[in-house]
Formats: C-alpha cells, sequence, structure tokens
C-alpha cells in the first residue's frame, strides 16, 4: 500500500484465491477505518484472504500483529470477550459472502452486485 500520509477510503478489498486458478476474486470492500483479519489470529489459522487496496489515491495499513492483538486483550480484558462475539459473526457474514461468489468477479461487478443488493433491501424497507 502506498504513500503513508494518505489513508485508505474507500476501494479496499479483501480476495479468495479460488485454488486452481490463478485469478483473486474479490468478495468483500472495506473502507476507512475497516479491519480484518483477527479471526484468524483467534482460531489459531492460516489466513486464507489477500487485501489490496484499489483506490488511484493510496491509502495506509495499520497492522497489528497477533502477539500485540493478545497483549492488548490481556491489557483490556473487558474489550477481548465482544470483540470475539463481533468476530465471530464478521466470520460467519464472509461465508456468507463466499457462498455467493460462485464465479470469478472484478471488483467492478462485486461493488454493482453489492449496490444492487442494498438497493434491493432499501426499497423492500419502505
Amino acid at each position: 500500500v502506498s504513500s503513508p500520509s494518505k489513508r485508505v477510503d474507500r476501494d479496499l478489498l479483501l480476495n479468495f484465491h479460488n485454488p486452481g486458478n490463478e485469478m483473486l476474486s474479490p468478495y468483500r470492500l472495506f473502507g476507512f477505518g475497516s479491519y480484518f483479519g483477527e479471526n484468524e489470529c483467534f482460531q489459531n489459522c492460516l489466513r486464507m484472504a489477500t487485501a489490496r487496496c484499489e483506490s488511484s489515491a493510496g491509502g495506509t495499513l495499520l497492522m497489528l500483529n497477533k502477539t500485540d492483538l493478545t497483549s492488548t486483550f490481556h491489557e483490556f480484558p473487558q474489550f477481548a470477550t465482544n470483540w470475539r462475539i463481533a468476530a465471530g459473526r464478521r466470520e460467519r457474514a464472509k461465508v456468507r459472502q463466499l457462498a455467493r461468489l460462485t464465479h470469478d468477479v472484478t471488483y467492478e461487478e462485486l461493488a454493482v452486485s453489492q449496490i444492487s443488493r442494498f438497493w434491493r433491501q432499501y426499497s423492500r424497507a419502505k
């Protein structure tokens, strides 16, 4: 990710590598203030996704390693339980998003499908 003086305020992707296919398929979009990857630390498993910044303005990425995350939980135990619960919810959402990924898509196709899904839900709620 380029230029530490800028922030990612849009266009951060999480990509899932489809074995047997060299294309990385985006399945989740992130914006400023978003975070990801904590569930892999909690579950002590390998990371299966790659993050990529697609913004022409560049951005910054703050990385917190597993040791520091664990240390933070020991220092602030009142937040650890809530964060683990939220991580479980986010992991279930990730599984649903991956289930919708039935074929390789581009970043633009993912954005269009998410906007369309949001609009349909919004229209029904009115």
